[in-house]
This record gives C-alpha cells, structure tokens and sequence, in this order.
C-alpha cells in the first residue's frame, strides 16, 4: 500500500478527488434509492417538471428541423429563447440526444455524476495552483466541495445549477495565471462557456471572479499606474469578447428579459435571514427547503474547525488571512442585507430556493480550509477540540430556535458530536509520529467519505419524490397516447392525471401549462380569470371548462392511466375528442376589443367572452337551483359583512372539515364550483385545502387562497367539495362566497355553430410561423387570435404586411380584415437573434485574429531565442 501512495504524482490528485466524489453521490443516490434502479426515480421538482421537458422538445426540434427560438408546445405558444439559455445548453445535455430512447433517470444520473465529479477535479486544480496545497488535504476538501449539500441538494434537483460549481473553481485559477495572450484567450473561452451553458449562475460566477481578479491586481507588487489601465483594459476586454462570442444566444434572451419578463411577485417571508441561520446551516443534517431560512452551506466538519483555526493561525501572512475576511464578509452581507442579495440574484428575489449563490460561500470556506489544512503541524488537537466543544454546544441550542424538524434533534446533536470528535482524532494522528503517512490518508478519505455521504442520505429524502412504478406507468400510457393520435392538423391537448407540468413539451404535444422561466403575465391573468389555476410562477390546465377548451383550441383531452396503479386493461388511457374545437384564428366582432373581466366570478366572465365571441346571448354556466347541503366535522362556520368565514381550534381536534354537497338525484348536469376568494397564492401555506375534483396526480388537493373552477366529485351518493383544515392551516379563513353552476353544453354548441363559420384554414404552420386562407363575410371585422400577444410577430395578408394589436388585457394577438378570402401568413422573427448574430460574428473573427496574433507571436520569439542561443 505505501508503494501505491508513493507512484501517486500530485498531478494525479485531481483525478482521484473525482472519482471519490463520483463514487459519493452515486453512494447517496444509491443509498436513496434514485439510482440503479431503485424505487424513485432520480428526476425531481423542477428538473422533472421543467428541465427534462424542455430538453427533450429542444432537441425534438432539431431532430424534426424546427426552429428552436419558438414553439407551440407550451404556453399557446412561446418564445424560447430564454429557456434555450437557462436549461439546455449544457454540452452535459447531449448525452439525452445521443441516447434519445434510453430512459431520462439513467441519462441524468450519468450527468450528476460527471458534473460533481468535473467540480473536485477543478478545485483540486484551484487548491494546487492558486492554494499551492500540492499534499492530500488538497483531495479531502475538493470532495468537501462536490459533496458539500449545495451540490448533492440542487445537483439531484437542478444539475444546470452545477455549472457554476466546476466553473468557479476553473475561472479562479485563469484570472490567477492571467500572463500573456495565451492566457487571456484561455480565460475568454472560459467566460463564454459559462455564460452560454448558464447564464444566471454566470452572471453569480462574474460577480464573485471579478473580486477575485481585484484582489489580486492590487495585493501584486508595485505597478504604475499605466500597467494597472492595461490589465483592466484586457481583462473587461476579455469578459466583452467573451460575452459577444455568444450574443447568437444572449442577446435574443435580453430582449426577451426586458420586453416580456413579468418577475414572479413570490414575497419571501424568510428574508433577510440571520447570521445564526448561516452558522446553523454549517452543520450536518440540515433539510433545506422549498422557502427556507438559511443556505445550502453545509460542506463538512473540517471546515468548522479549520476555519477558526486558520484566522488565529500566526504562521498566515496578515494580509491573506485579510483577503480571506475580504470575501467572507462580502459573501455574508450578501445574505442578510437584501441590497445585496438583490444584487448576487441579477437584482431579482428568487421565488424559491433561496440564497441560490450560496455555492460561492463553500467555495470560499473550503478554500480557506484547505489553506489551514496545508499547515496542519500548526494545528494544535487540544484548541481544535476546544472548537468543536464549544460549536456542538451552540449547534445544540439552535436546534431548539432554528430547526424546522423537531422529529430528529436528537439525533442530529448526536451525529455532529460524534462527527466532531473523530476529526479531532484524525488531528490527533497527525502528531503521532508512529502513523504512517498512507494510513493517515485513508482514514481520513473514510471519515470524510462517510459524513458528506451520510448527509446527503438524510438531506435529500423527500416525502414526495415519484415512485419509478407511477413514472414507468405515466410514460408508457403517454407514448401510446401519443402513437395512437394519427393528427397532422394544428391542435391543442391538455393531459389530466399528469405527473409532469409540461407533459406537453416533453412528448411534442401543443399544450396549455407554461414554463415558469418564462411565464406570460397577461395570458396568465386572462386565463386565471376563465377558471384555470392560475399561481404566481405558471398557468396549469386545472380548472378548464369546455367552453375554454373550445375558445383556445383544445382538440384533445388526455387522460390516465392512473400511476398509482398496473398499466393494463382496467388501467389504461382515455383520449376524448373536443367536438366544438375552433381554430387558433377566427372572425369576431369589433366589441373583442373593448372587453374586460367584470363578472363577480369566472362563470360570469366566461359567458361573457362566449357571448363576444359569438354575438350570440348564450349563457354556457347558469347556477345551480337545487339542493345544497352543508356537512360541518370538528369546524365552525359563518357569515360576516366580508364573507364567510369558517374556524377550526387546532388545541382540539387533528382536523377540521366543511363539507359542501349536492344529492346525486338532484344532479342534471355538470355541476362546477368555484371559490371566490381576495387571495391568489399557491405559496399560502395557512390557506384551508380544497379537495374533491379532478387534480394532477402530484397536486391532489388546491388551496382556498387560489381560486379555480373545480368539477364535484362524487361520494356516497353525492357531489362534494370538501374543505380540509389541520395544524397547518390557519385557525380562522375568509372567503367571499362559494359559487356552483351548471354547464348547459346546447349553449355551446350554438356559440361554437357561429364563431366557427369564419375560421382561418391552416395549410401550412411550424414553429412560429402560420399559413393559411379565410373567407370573411363582412359581419365581422376583427380576426381573434389564440396566439400570445408578442410585437415580434409579422402578419402578412395577401402578401402585405399589416399592423396587429393585443386584445384580452394585452393577452392575445388580433387584426382587421376586409370582406373577401385572404391568403394570410403569421411569422415571428425573434427579437435580437439577427443582431447577437452579427455581435457573435464579430467577435468570434476578433477572437481568431488574436489566435493567429498569438501563434505567430510565439514563433517568432522562439526564433529570437534560437539565435540568441
């Protein structure tokens, strides 16, 4: 064995570090149950819901030659330029491409491992080159970093995320070589990458490389001031051609930003947060959630010790240990002053998952760990055991104040005592001269390998990740569904019983659910008032009637099978055809332009719209005249001058329950109900929960405080809606009123019989773009569009170009036509795409010049070397 450790060159310690962490989260994931096979699937929150969709239709584009700068799959129609820079460009993503049929949860397995694995091996590079940590301690805090809880936390949930964390490392250390043209070129190729593969985490990434590169501009020796304008001219030259080199992709995203980019108006209760937060969050056994208090920072129990140890170390030069302050401070502001948090978040307040540059924070406290770590004779065990005494004495009293899990406390003390005190053994050994140096270094690749692995286990066990039977059974009856609908014509669906939001994007069907990167404000507000659920991120189909189906196109609604049970014949899928679909263009009178949502609720607003559409006074909801009865378990309810209001004393009972029904005798017709409520949030967690009706497999209850037209369900004989109360809930909610109606499908029929005499008929359409022929009589004079309103679009009639306005609050694109059959073609040209082409253009030839500079440069050097030699 210490033959092997003695072949084992510094250069090699890169690729160990690597493998280790490879190993470690695959040990996790494993463990977990998310790899190999296991019981989960590995895909989880966002990355199922948005990331994985996304990838697949951007790269079905290519695959089918459509454009990938707009689609109809999402949102009625989106411009994409944005999610293209934020979720795809990864070269880590071709992988999906390459193994097209291969199942996502093996692909993105694969991904997570790289990516932890290319972060060690970059900070390994860092620790070497910049730390000038050329011993093992070098291999231990580079696995730290890849498995500190940032990464296994968002590398399992938002792996995008993790190219800033290998990024970070690699940058670093080209600022700190920064020399000649060679190296400038090198750092330009770096800025590009990062900021095409993830352009928010670069914009985290820049900030924090730019003090990187101040520091080390002013702590060099002297320099004049002549010397100091050139280095700042290369260096922002060198961010400038980097950024230009990829304008093709950035600047389409900055228009998009600011002309469409609406914010998600989330208010994060939890901010600003506490340096307590921060310091609780060092230690192991930390759950980050959703909304939460503190940062994903825990990387280790090295860096509790180590990190004190390193500022009262007198053997460290003054002016490092205040360098090393510098960035500790400035990180630490940016996490309790909320100018700077505002700041390090591109001057937006992330809607989740907060303190998202909180990578940069462990970065820095491996750094200097490892710094210490580098003088570990001047170590002394007896005040390292003096730390972690005192730091498991405070961690056990925030337990008490900052924990939002009182099940384990116990065990969490437990663990970081025990953890504590085996890293002051390891110290310990460092003093005993009868160790051997190989035996030293596996004990403590072994302890570090156990802590961050067993950190991982507890921190990423969620209550809800997606069993992979319920996955499999999705998929599989979402690819039949897909190979059995045989329709070349434009259309719309929309997929109950999803587990995905945007199953849509993923199988390359036109749906209705958006993305919420890239989510539009007025078709959000317009559908929100037509019954969907409409949160303050994205539109979902829930809550859509048939006469929005028909409005906005929908031909097909898809249905199951469920996933909690076998794909079989009792257990399989339902395809129900719209048979008043309408077209994405149609005639309608001139009053569509002067219409607003005014009804009391979205019934009212919904026959309002039928009636504009059609000219016809057709009511499609009518309320319900018979029988409603109330059913009360546990709960109070009354009216009051604001509404109503129903309580629940949490001291007293588990749950509360009201119950509103309908005898099944009594039922004619659909029957719908709605809330009327002041509140609109998802994240309102006092809010009572609604159940009954027909939800998405994920989301199987709503919240009173997010109004949305909801079906009954049938129960014993009855039709409900039943409101669930429990010690989540608040003790008290106000309502205004609960609203049920029926749906009158002959009303429809009639309105669907007008508006669709004078439709546009598509002969030709793809990716942003529509061709097509309409006969117009001359009754009507403006043509509806269900396209989302964007200035970007060109609309030709008869081979002119004409002008287009919004309708529907802004929401929806419309233009005047004249009596007589028009040819009429809509294209949409993608704002800033001809322009970052040109700036790429320039740049990229810029880039080349100093390339061939720098290569005949070097030649003719060696030259005036040879004859001087």
């Amino acid at each position: 064995m210490e033959k092997i450790f003695q072949k084992i060159q510094p250069k090699h310690y890169g690729l160990i570090a690597a493998a280790l962490s490879a190993l470690g989260m695959y040990i996790i994931l494993s463990v977990c149950q998310y790899a190999n096979g296991g019981k989960y699937i590995v895909l989880y929150c966002d990355y199922f819901e948005q990331y994985v969709p996304y990838i697949k239709m951007f790269f079905r584009n290519i695959l089918e030659g459509e454009s990938i700068w707009f689609s109809w799959s999402s949102s009625l129609g989106m411009n994409t330029s944005l999610l293209n820079l934020y979720y795809v460009m990864s070269p880590f993503n071709i992988l999906y491409l390459i193994f097209w049929n291969v199942d996502e949860n093996i692909i993105t397995v694969i991904i997570i491992l790289l990516k932890i694995a290319l972060s060690a091996y970059t900070f390994q590079m860092f620790a070497r080159k910049v730390l000038k940590a050329e011993g093992f301690e070098s291999i231990f805090f580079s696995v730290s970093y890849a498995l500190s809880m940032y990464m296994v936390l968002y590398g399992h949930m938002y792996n995008s995320w993790l190219e800033g964390m290998y990024m970070l490392p690699l940058i670093c250390v080209l600022i700190y070589e920064l020399s000649d043209l060679k190296s400038y070129l090198k750092l330009i190729i770096a800025y590009a990458y990062i900021f095409v593969t993830q352009f928010y985490f670069a914009y985290m990434v820049g900030s924090f490389t730019f003090v990187f590169w101040l520091v080390l501009l002013f702590i060099e020796k002297k320099q004049s001031v002549k010397e100091i304008i050139i280095k700042c001219v290369k260096y922002v030259g060198s961010v400038i051609l980097a950024a230009g080199i990829v304008a093709v992709a950035l600047v389409p995203a900055a228009f998009f930003l600011m002309n469409d980019y609406a914010g998600s108006g989330v208010v994060d209760e939890h901010f600003p947060t506490q340096i307590y937060h921060l310091y609780y969050a060092m230690f192991w056994g930390n759950k980050i959630l959703m909304m939460n208090h503190y940062p994903a920072i825990y990387c280790g129990w090295p860096v509790l010790i180590l990190l004190p140890l390193y500022f009262i170390n007198k053997n460290i030069n003054k002016k490092e240990k205040v360098v090393s302050a510098i960035f500790l401070v400035l990180l630490v502001a940016t996490m309790i002053i909320e100018p700077m948090y505002m700041f390090m978040h591109a001057f937006d307040r992330p809607n989740a998952l907060n303190f998202r540059h909180a990578f940069l924070l462990v970065f820095v406290f491996c750094g200097i760990s490892c710094r210490q770590a580098k003088k570990i004779s001047d170590i002394q065990w007896k005040k390292a055991l003096i730390i972690v005494a005192v730091n498991v004495v405070v961690y056990a009293g925030l337990e008490h104040i900052v924990s939002q899990d009182n099940e384990n406390i116990g065990l969490r003390i437990l663990a970081n005592l025990l953890f504590g005190l085996l890293w002051i053994g390891i110290l310990f050994l460092h003093n005993n001269q009868r160790i051997r140096k190989y035996e030293l270094v596996i004990a403590t690749i072994i302890v570090i390998m156990i802590e961050v692995c067993v950190n991982g286990w507890y921190g990423i066990t969620y209550p809800n990740v997606i069993p992979r039977h319920n996955y499999e059974c999705w998929k599989q009856g979402m690819v039949d569904i897909m190979a059995e609908i045989e329709d070349d014509e434009f259309y719309r669906a929309y997929y109950d019983l999803d587990l995905a939001i945007n199953s849509d994007a993923w199988f390359g069907y036109n749906g209705v659910a958006e993305f919420s990167s890239v989510h539009n404000a007025s078709v959000n507000h317009v559908l929100g008032n037509l019954g969907l659920l409409e949160d303050t991120l994205k539109i979902f189909s829930y809550g859509i009637t048939p006469p929005v189906e028909s409005v906005l196109g929908v031909k097909y609604r898809l249905e199951g099978p469920i996933p909690a049970y076998a794909y079989d014949s009792n257990n399989t899928y339902v395809i129900d055809e719209n048979p008043y679909c309408l077209g994405i263009a149609y005639m309608v009178d001139s009053s569509i332009t002067n219409f607003k949502f005014d009804g009391y609720s979205d019934f009212d607003n919904i026959n309002k719209l039928i009636q504009t559409l059609s000219g016809k006074e057709v009511y499609c909801f009518k309320p319900f005249d018979g029988t409603i009865e109330g059913e009360i378990y546990q709960a109070s309810i009354e009216q009051s001058d604001s509404g109503i209001v129903i309580s629940y004393d949490a001291t007293q009972y588990e749950t509360g329950t009201i119950i509103y029904c309908i005898p099944e005798a009594d039922v004619k017709k659909p029957v719908y109900a709605e809330v009327i409520s002041d509140f609109v949030s998802v994240a309102d967690k006092g809010s009572p929960y609604l159940l009954g009706g027909m939800e998405n497999i994920n989301i199987q209850y709503g919240l009173m405080s997010t109004p949305y037209i909801k079906p009954l369900l049938l129960d014993d004989g009855k039709w409900k809606i039943v409101i669930h109360m429990n010690e989540n809930t608040a003790s008290q909610w106000l309502y205004r009123d609960i609203v049920f109606q029926e749906y009158h499908e002959e009303a429809l029929k009639e309105a669907y019989e007008e508006i669709s005499k004078e439709q546009l008929q598509i002969n030709e359409y793809g990716n942003g773009y529509i061709k097509g022929s309409i006969d117009v009589s001359g009754e009507k004079d403006v043509l509806f569009t269900t396209i989302p309103y964007d200035s970007a679009w060109e609309v030709k009639v008869d081979g002119r170009t004409v002008d287009t306005f919004s309708v529907l609050d802004d929401a929806f694109l419309a233009l005047e036509l004249e009596p007589g059959i028009h040819e009429i073609e809509f294209q949409y040209y993608v704002p800033g795409l001809k322009a970052g082409i040109l700036v790429s253009a320039f740049c990229v030839v810029c880039v080349c010049g100093l390339f061939i500079y720098e290569r005949i440069f070097d030649r003719k050097k060696d030259k005036i070397e040879v004859k001087e030699n």
